[in-house]
């Protein structure tokens, strides 16, 4: 998943369970919280220490990663994690939120208009391309993605993440769906 990220066949990867200490610093990422939906990873910029990375401002990663951040920050102090595990029942997760979880207007969300790199891509596509793996069943309530729509708890959650991330507002006020919604699209 990680050359994927970081070639740009898709723009964040979600995965359940920590990276192995290889891969973590290799991208950037933000850890949900959510011990069965960890973290979602992006590429980090290109640097001296980061020569991995996406090259030059137009791949940079960094204002996509803050709103993301921000979406799922939205979502888990909103509940709706929870309301899609009762959706899904019988399915399990477990959340351990620190306190800032409770604040998302803690969580820079960049502007419309002065986005850049792969958020401003993803505002113009509207189209933030997500990797998984399959199509599979996972079997249970976690997910099939052999349906169409996929269902189960983490095809339900990146439906309600995607709602989230359309809904976000910048200082400057301006929604990022204003010029059309954007849809998560899965890359397998």
């Amino acid at each position: 998943m990680i050359g994927y990220i970081i070639d740009g066949t898709f723009l964040a990867g979600l995965i359940s369970g920590v990276p192995d200490a290889a891969s973590a610093p290799s991208l950037n990422s933000f850890s949900s919280g959510v011990v069965s939906l960890r973290p979602m990873f992006m590429a980090p910029v290109c640097s001296d220490e980061m020569p991995h990375g996406t090259l030059g401002a137009a791949k940079s990663s960094m204002n996509l990663s803050l709103a993301v951040h921000a979406a799922i920050v939205t979502l888990q102090s909103s509940g709706t994690d929870e309301k899609v595990q009762q959706n899904n029942m019988p399915f399990e997760f477990i959340t351990a939120h620190t306190c800032r979880m409770n604040d998302p207007s803690l969580y820079t969300v960049p502007n419309f208009g002065a986005a850049h790199g792969l958020l401003r891509t993803t505002l113009n596509d509207k189209i933030l391309k997500v990797g998984a793996l399959g199509p599979y069943d996972w079997g249970g309530n976690d997910g099939t993605y052999k349906l169409d729509p996929a269902a189960g708890f983490y095809p339900d959650w990146l439906t309600e993440f995607c709602k989230v991330f359309n809904s976000l507002k910048g200082p400057d006020g301006v929604g990022y769906s204003s010029s059309g919604s954007i849809a998560c699209e899965r890359v397998y």
